[in-house]
């Protein structure tokens, strides 16, 4: 691959589009056990050669091997021993040290040990006109080969310990798939020199096998028809892994000998487990009721060993994602306020710059309706593609679950061919679902108001062209890490040649260091975020739990993970198109309905109640009721006669209940007996349920909204809307026994926002989502950033219920709105019941 002094998006980008994630090695095929006599000249005769590219003979390369192997196994034995026999006085001395005392013990064990997390990114920004002679400088290296290794995170108390633990307690055959993937990027930008050695591999022993760990050995193309042996690597990618290893585990013998600086020998008894030891770290943090951070997690993972993959928070993070993708669904079809801002921030997302899209934008029903489009088509696909993901990530839990006990720590070629295919298939949808999401997101940063600004204009035919293959920032933002990254992250087959989650790991990590840009994000762009961050890494997770199914630079890797990427594909087309269909039958010769007339959707429901307000309330509900009884409508029609929940059933809202402003009526203001809390219906936005017309059973408005009766859902109108709605509410809301908050008063306050009655006080203000999170550890829970914008919280074990999440407000005001805490309030309500009256003063 030539060597260049610069790596171009557009040759990253070429890569990518070339690299086949099924492609066998990167060496002459070897159809016949010949290879050619002087290789650097086959190389040349197809002009392919360059400075950076290696081609040592046999006995050169096995000496290489054999010296690495023995520095390792003779390394990790020393490390090993540190951990049993030292580790509780390690962990004592590592703690009570500041963070300035670490940093130098960091840096004389290893000198040029990088400052920042992952400091191969800097390497994209450096742009020298002159290309450098190779050997690149040793920090271009580091930079690549051990990212984990930096001041940064290893001065914290927790990483070295974890990492110390994970290398010294395991063999280090487990790090093989973590650490090849340190080697992705540097191969990617063509700052690792190339080694070729065609017809042998490295093969990599256990720690049971009595062989050397490393040995260079012939490779026979036969042997990717047997699954035998798994753990064969391609001389070039075996080499830099061995040398990963080296490095990494002597510094940690380097590193422990500082600490222990004062001591001559460790005790010759070396015990078989040690306290300090544990296998993964608590993420509970007592006392403050916060968990770890998605962010936390993934630092985190990068000092853990592989092995201790656990899917059962992997489908806590997904079912986040589609939980927070259902309420974005229901909430459009809810409340009005909600509906307009999520349309009209679609306008400035998907529409384009109003200079240089004036096509599209000079006729303001065209806009809406193209907004409408593709902001109703995303909120649906999302649904369907996180329900898709959810449900095989499910299915393999419960396949793992009637396997026999411990077989998930055998290797691979052991395990059932049903349970790896299962496997194949949740990784390949994962790929599709995270490439869909990337695709969206090149899209929305690109026309998004406060990120336009970082990226070059390409004009086809006048018109801006949103379909650029990939994004180039401008040249005044070329230096910054955020334009470049999110660049990167958007193109369309990176992630055969790079891992992603460390992109989206690190976007995470500047936004949180740098407030200006973190406020720029908006809504839309930062659910997508979130979206692609836990999909990268459920793909990370799936790849450390089968490395022999992902793994880059194995001799032998099972293929099928691109005919399941795919199928996820074409079914997302599939729905997308028929959701085009619905939208054709809507908006013909229908546009009044749908048209943002003036005030048509204006919703003052943070203001006190008075009877112009309610009847202008009533109006906006029956405004977006009437559309979405048109969408209902559509969809019957196409689907003969199906409701939105027969037709997509993570759709089915017959579980939920919309909430309608009842009519003006002059009320006092309520009191409150604190010390009798009644089961109550008090909804906190409005009079109680129990007026005729406040509350409409979504199931049964749907069923009425059909043209003709269908013989599915019969029987659902046996009771009135009335009756319906307020059984289906006491059913949902009125838990077996009563809760009572006893809360003071700053938590309080934050609870009557989100039960905000306006007959009965003045107007709230905006509630800081810092005084939320405390609010809610108030009453018992604990919560965790899960990534992007969403928060998980998990209620005390003893309530025997799931868990809720929601989204930090983005942008400019980080604040949460009226709009959003009705939002938070009602969700709250629809899963614990929770009323205004539950949450009462000291």
């Amino acid at each position: 691959m030539p060597k260049t002094s610069k790596m171009s998006f557009q040759k990253l980008h070429l890569n990518a589009e070339e690299t086949n994630s099924d492609d066998l090695s990167n060496d002459p095929p070897p159809e016949e056990e010949e290879f050619p006599a002087d290789l650097k000249f086959w190389f040349l005769r197809r002009g392919t050669t360059a400075p950076d590219m290696a081609f040592p003979t046999y006995d050169e390369f096995d000496h290489q091997v054999r010296t690495m192997s023995q520095t390792i196994i003779s390394s990790w034995a020393q490390v090993q021993n540190f951990c049993l026999a030292g580790g509780d006085m390690i962990e004592r001395r590592w703690m009570k040290k500041s963070r300035k005392v670490r940093k130098s013990l960091l840096l004389q064990a290893f000198p040029r040990m990088p400052k920042e997390h992952n400091p191969g990114f800097r390497t994209l920004l450096w742009n020298d006109p002159q290309p450098p002679k190779y050997p690149f400088h040793h920090v271009a290296e580091e930079a690549v080969l051990w990212p984990s290794l930096n001041l940064d995170d290893l001065s914290r108390p927790e990483p070295l310990l974890l990492l110390l633990n994970a290398r010294g307690r395991n063999h280090p055959e487990v790090f093989v798939s973590s650490d090849v993937e340190s080697l992705v990027l540097g191969f990617a930008m063509d700052v690792l020199q190339q080694k070729y050695l065609p017809g042998y591999e490295i093969g990599l022993q256990s720690q049971d096998d009595e062989r050397p760990y490393a040995v260079l050995r012939p490779f026979h193309r036969a042997r990717l028809e047997e699954i035998v042996d798994v753990h064969g690597m391609r001389p070039c990618e075996g080499f830099y892994v061995l040398k990963i290893q080296s490095k990494v585990l002597s510094f940690l013998v380097d590193i422990s000998r500082l600490i222990l600086h004062d001591i001559d020998t460790l005790p010759a008894e070396v015990c078989s487990r040690s306290s300090w030891i544990r296998s993964e770290i608590s993420t509970d943090h007592t006392g403050s009721g916060q968990q770890a951070s998605l962010g936390e997690i993934a630092i985190e993972a990068a000092y853990q060993a592989p092995a201790s993959v656990n899917l059962d928070t992997l489908e806590s993070l997904v079912l986040s994602r589609l939980e927070a993708a259902q309420d974005h669904a229901w909430d459009l079809r809810q409340d009005p306020t909600y509906f307009f801002e999520v349309m009209t921030e679609a306008t400035t997302h998907y529409t384009g710059d109003g200079s240089n899209n004036a096509g599209l934008r000079n006729d303001t029903r065209t806009e809406w309706w193209l907004a409408m489009t593709v902001a109703l088509g995303e909120c649906y696909a999302n649904v369907a593609l996180w329900n898709e993901v959810h449900t095989l990530l499910h299915g393999l839990i419960l396949l793992k679950e009637m396997l026999e006990p411990g077989i998930s720590g055998r290797p691979s070629a052991e395990w059932p061919e049903h349970y790896l295919q299962a496997i194949l298939e949740l990784g390949g949808s994962v790929v599709g679902v995270s490439l869909l999401h990337r695709h969206k997101l090149r899209d929305e940063v690109y026309c998004s108001p406060p990120l336009r600004h970082f990226w070059k204009e390409r004009e086809t035919s006048g018109v801006r062209a949103r379909n650029a293959p990939f994004l180039i920032p401008r040249q005044a933002y070329s230096m910054e890490q955020f334009p470049t990254l999110i660049a990167i992250l958007t193109m369309r087959n990176v992630h055969h040649v790079y891992p992603l989650h460390q992109i989206t790991e690190h976007i995470e990590r500047l936004l949180e260091a740098d407030t200006s840009m973190a406020r720029k994000i908006t809504r839309l762009v930062g659910d997508r975020l979130a979206d692609i961050q836990v999909l990268e890494e459920v793909r990370r997770q799936l790849h450390q739990y089968c490395p022999e199914i992902y793994c880059p630079g194995r001799t032998y890797k099972r293929s099928g993970v691109n005919q399941s990427t795919s199928a996820t594909l074409r079914e997302y087309h599939s729905c997308k198109g028929d959701l085009w269909d619905i939208y054709n039958v809507i908006i013909e010769n229908q546009w009044d309905l749908f048209a943002p007339n003036d005030g048509q959707l204006h919703y003052p429901a943070d203001k006190p109640r008075s009877s112009q307000r309610v009847e202008q309330m009533q109006r906006a509900e029956r405004r977006l009721d009437l559309m979405w009884s048109k969408f209902d409508e559509a969809i019957g029609k196409i689907h003969e006669g199906q409701s939105i929940g027969d037709w997509m059933p993570a759709m089915d809202f017959s579980d939920r209940t919309l909430q309608r402003t009842s009519d003006w009526e002059p009320v006092e203001k309520e009191i409150i007996d604190d010390g009798s809390p009644a089961p109550s219906l008090d909804t906190g936005f409005g009079s109680p349920l129990c007026q005729e017309g406040e509350a409409i059973s979504f199931r049964t408005a749907a069923s009425e909204m059909k043209s003709k009766p269908k013989s599915r859902g019969t029987g659902r109108t046996e009771h009135t809307p009335f009756i319906q709605a307020q059984i289906q509410v006491l059913e949902e809301q009125v838990p077996g026994k009563p809760r009572l908050f006893h809360l003071k008063e700053r938590d309080l306050k934050v609870f009557h926002g989100l039960f905000y009655q306006p007959s009965n006080e003045n107007a709230v203000g905006k509630i800081k989502f810092h005084d939320f999170l405390h609010a809610m550890s108030s009453v018992g829970f604990s919560y965790q950033k899960m990534g992007g914008s969403a928060w998980l919280f998990v209620p005390p074990t003893e309530w025997a219920t799931r868990g809720i999440s929601f989204h930090e407000p983005h942008g400019m005001d980080t604040k949460i709105s009226f709009c959003m805490a009705r939002q938070i309030g009602r969700r709250l309500q629809r899963v614990y019941g929770w009323g205004r009256s539950t949450f009462v003063a000291e």
